[in-house]
């Protein structure tokens, strides 16, 4: 599954210490009832239809950090 951030594709350098994600459902899906994201090696998992720019569930990213 592609997941964007802040609307980009490639989100390399935009400076945004808490970017918000988004993905695209997959074909044939009927509906989310949760998404589950991975940061650092820690998943974090939250109940919820939403996938269009969704808060950042980690800490604030630092200078440089991806």
């Amino acid at each position: 599954m592609q997941v964007r951030a802040e609307h980009l594709d490639s989100p390399l350098g935009i400076g945004e210490r808490e970017p918000r994600l988004s993905w695209v459902l997959p074909a044939g899906s009927g509906e989310q009832l949760a998404y589950e994201v991975e940061v650092d090696g820690i998943a974090v998992r939250v109940e919820g239809d939403a996938h269009v720019l969704v808060p950042w569930p980690g800490k604030a990213l630092g200078s440089g950090e991806r």
